[in-house]
């Protein structure tokens, strides 16, 4: 799963995943910048949102996009190497990069839970990528939990946290960050169309475990659409699991998405309650 272990001040530990971020769209929007089309991130969130919704999806940490020479051709190969029709405008595009996103988010979640053994409930966007409101809804509908966005300036507070701990101005980190939360409310974006999310998370994750499609072509794309389409029938039985588990005490942990300008530096605090399993 490739989860690993970050010291943090106070002795604490963070457990920790990095996954590719906004590095894909700021990648698209150079292909579209150089060709002449000039779209701001808002105005690419904004035809995102016009698109139909989970239509394709690709795997941010798939090789493809390590580093291509042309973002927007990568995703369109993705799509074909796995079977779905390749987006062909702007906005679908995108679309398909930021559903992608919120997917592997909700991927990620899953692997944490079942390691920590805890059911997420509530998620914590930071950075520069908090100010994506479509991004975030995306993700609370991939994973069903409530995102709240902010603060944008997260590092810089974070320093200045320290600094009044350090000096006595404030009794400890808990203090600091109550303060920090007063002055600086959050966004707060509830979980909506979750049935119809489910199902393309139930597509992604054959995407995912099918990452042997960069090396192998047509017969990795036969293979996971095969999977897509008995996972679309078998989905229908197996839905109702998703939503098992008790309440138990609040654990978090953060994934970071590193990421380029704009809706980039996303970090995400992830909390919930309740044990990963499904009885």
């Amino acid at each position: 799963m490739n989860f690993t272990n970050e010291g943090g001040v106070g002795g604490t530990v963070r457990l920790l995943k990095n996954i590719t971020g906004m590095w894909l769209l700021e990648g698209c929007k150079k292909v579209w910048d150089a060709a002449g089309m000039k779209y701001s991130y808002g105005d690419l969130c904004a035809m995102a949102k016009a698109e139909p919704d989970c239509r394709a999806w690709i795997d941010p940490d798939d090789a493809l996009f390590t580093s291509p020479s042309d973002m927007t051709a990568a995703v369109g190969e993705y799509c074909r190497r796995t079977g779905q029709v390749a987006p062909t405008t702007v906005g679908a595009c995108t679309r398909t990069v930021l559903e992608g996103l919120a997917l592997k988010y909700r991927l990620v979640l899953d692997q944490l839970g079942a390691i920590a053994q805890v059911r997420f409930t509530e998620l914590r966007v930071i950075g520069g990528g908090c100010r994506n409101a479509v991004l975030n809804q995306f993700t609370a509908d991939a994973t069903g939990c409530r995102v709240l966005a902010g603060p944008v300036e997260a590092t810089a507070l974070g320093n200045i946290a320290m600094q009044i701990v350090a000096l006595g101005w404030v009794a400890s980190i808990d203090e600091a960050r109550a303060l920090i939360d007063r002055w600086f409310p959050v966004d707060t974006f509830e979980p909506a169309g979750s049935a119809r999310w489910d199902r393309a998370y139930l597509d992604f994750q054959s995407l995912a475990q099918c990452f042997m499609n960069s090396r192998f072509g047509g017969a990795a794309a036969i293979y996971s659409r095969g999977l897509m389409l008995l996972r679309a029938f078998l989905g229908i039985f197996a839905l109702p699991l998703l939503s098992a588990g008790a309440p138990v005490e609040s654990v978090s942990a953060v994934v970071k998405d590193p990421s380029g300008d704009f809706v980039a530096d996303a970090s995400v605090t992830l909390q919930g309650r309740g044990p990963a399993s499904a009885n």
